[in-house]
C-alpha cells in the first residue's frame, strides 16, 4: 500500500518522558518508519528525541516537576546544547485555547525558551487538529506541526495488521442487508441519541445496523429520565419507554467491547468488525462536534463548532462508504479542502450549509429517507473509492513529512 523504502530514512532514538502519565496512542513515535526506544540518554552526543505523550496532567511547573528521582529538569542539558530535541504530543482532542492541559503544555516549551535557554527548534508540539490558533507558541517560533491523527491511524492500524479494511471489489460487489450503518460513541452528546430518536419516530431503525453505545459509567451518571430530558421534546412518554428497551447495543468490536481496548474510559473505535461496512451501502456518521449544546447537558464537548475528523469518519472513508455527516455547518466543505469528494448531486448535501444544529440534523436524516426509499446511486461507489485512495496518499504524504521532521539535523 505504501513504499517506505529504506535510505530515505534513518533510524530515531526516542526517550520517553514519564510525567505522570505516557499515552502510547497520543504519541507520535508510533507512526515512524524505525524508531528504537532507549531509557538513557546517549553519552556519545549521538541525536535523540524526548517524548512527552499525556493527555493531561496537573503539573504546575513541568521543570520543577520529580518523579520518583526523574527530575525533568535532567533533560535541560541535552535540549541547550542541540543533541537533543522535545516532542509533545496531543494528538486525539481539538487543542483549546481554554483547555487547562492544553495552557500546561504551552507552558513547557515557553518555559524552557524563555527560563532555560532552550532554542525553539528544539520543541516540536504534535497536534492532531488545527494548532494555527496557538499564537503564543507560535509567536516564538517554536514548532507548531499539525498531524491528521485519525486518518494515519488507521491506515497504520490496516499496515500492520491490527484492522481489516473493505477492498475495492468488495466495496464494489458486496450484498448488503441494509442501506446504512450507524454506529455511535457517547449517547448524551447533542446529535447522537436525538438523531437516533428521529429515526425511530421515521420508522428507519429496521432500515440501519444501529449502535448507541452505553457504558457502565454512562449508566451510573445517566438514568433513563436523564436521557428523556434530551430527547422529551421529540417522543412522548409512551414511546420513550419502547425505545429504551430497544436501545441497541454495540457492534463496534467483535466481541462487543472488551476493557483490553478501552481508552480511558472510552472506546477508540478499534478493533471493529468489517462486517458491518459490508452488511451495509453507507454510513450515517455522528461526528464529535456539532455546533451546539442542549441546555440539559454541561461541558460535554459537542458545543465546539471546528472541524474535527475523527476515526468515525475515517473508518467509513478507509472502508469504501459513502457517507451522510452528523457535524459542524459547512464539515463538508471543510473535507474537500483535504482532498476529499463528497457527493452531491447523488446525495442531498444541502444540510450541510443549515446553520441550525437541529435543522441540519433533521436534513440530513432527510437524505438518509431519501437513500432508504430509492438507494444508493453506483456513481456513489465511485466516489467512495476515491476517497479511499485518498486516504492512502494522504498518510504517505504525512509520514514523509514527518520523517523529513525528525532526521532535521
Amino acid at each position: 500500500m505504501i513504499n517506505l523504502r529504506k535510505g530515505w530514512y534513518y533510524q530515531v532514538l526516542v526517550k520517553k518522558v514519564y510525567p505522570g502519565d505516557y499515552q502510547p496512542m497520543e504519541s507520535i513515535s508510533r507512526f515512524l518508519p524505525d524508531v528504537e526506544y532507549i531509557t538513557e540518554e546517549p553519552k556519545d552526543g549521538t541525536p535523540f528525541w524526548y517524548e512527552l505523550a499525556f493527555v493531561g496532567s496537573n503539573i504546575d511547573d513541568f521543570w520543577e516537576y520529580d518523579v520518583q528521582g526523574n527530575r525533568m529538569k535532567d533533560m535541560l542539558p541535552y535540549l541547550q546544547s542541540g543533541q537533543a530535541k522535545l516532542a509533545i504530543c496531543y494528538m486525539r482532542e481539538f487543542p483549546f485555547l481554554h483547555n487547562d492541559w492544553v495552557q500546561m503544555q504551552s507552558k513547557i516549551g515557553i518555559d524552557a525558551c524563555n527560563k532555560y535557554n532552550v532554542k525553539p527548534w528544539q520543541i516540536h508540539y504534535f497536534y492532531g487538529n488545527d494548532p494555527s490558533h496557538l499564537m503564543e507558541l507560535h509567536k516564538r517560533r517554536i514548532n507548531v506541526i499539525h498531524i491528521p491523527y485519525f486518518e494515519i491511524d488507521f491506515i497504520h492500524r490496516y499496515i500492520n495488521g491490527e484492522i481489516d479494511v473493505c477492498v475495492p471489489h468488495e466495496v464494489v460487489y458486496k450484498k448488503p442487508q441494509r442501506p446504512f450503518l450507524d454506529m455511535n460513541g457517547k449517547p448524551h452528546k447533542y446529535m447522537r441519541l436525538r438523531h437516533v430518536v428521529h429515526l425511530w419516530n421515521r420508522r428507519l431503525i429496521d432500515k440501519g445496523i444501529i449502535n448507541l453505545y452505553k457504558t457502565e459509567e454512562d449508566m451510573r451518571l445517566w438514568s433513563k429520565d436523564q436521557y428523556y430530558e434530551l430527547v422529551k421534546d421529540i417522543i412522548n412518554e409512551k414511546d420513550w419507554e419502547k425505545f429504551w428497551k430497544w436501545w441497541p447495543h454495540s457492534h463496534d468490536a467483535k466481541e462487543n467491547i472488551d476493557e483490553k481496548v478501552m481508552f480511558g474510559k472510552h472506546h477508540p473505535g478499534y478493533p471493529y468488525d468489517k462486517k458491518l461496512f459490508m452488511d451495509t451501502y453507507m454510513s450515517l456518521v455522528s461526528e464529535t462536534h456539532s455546533g451546539h449544546c442542549h441546555p440539559y447537558v454541561i461541558g460535554n464537548g459537542t458545543c465546539n463548532d471546528q472541524f474535527f475528523l475523527s476515526e468515525k469518519l475515517v473508518k467509513a472513508i478507509g472502508n469504501g462508504h459513502p457517507f451522510v455527516v452528523l457535524a459542524t455547518q459547512n464539515y463538508l466543505k471543510q473535507l474537500t479542502e483535504y482532498g476529499y469528494k463528497t457527493f452531491s448531486p447523488y446525495i442531498d448535501e444541502s444540510y450541510d450549509k443549515e446553520p441550525h444544529p437541529e435543522l441540519r440534523m433533521v436534513k440530513a436524516i432527510d437524505s438518509i429517507e431519501k437513500i432508504c426509499k430509492e438507494g444508493v446511486p453506483v456513481s456513489c461507489l465511485e466516489i467512495a473509492l476515491h476517497n479511499q485512495e485518498m486516504l492512502k496518499n494522504r498518510y504517505g504524504g504525512v509520514i514523509r513529512e514527518l520523517v523529513k521532521i525528525v532526521n532535521e539535523k
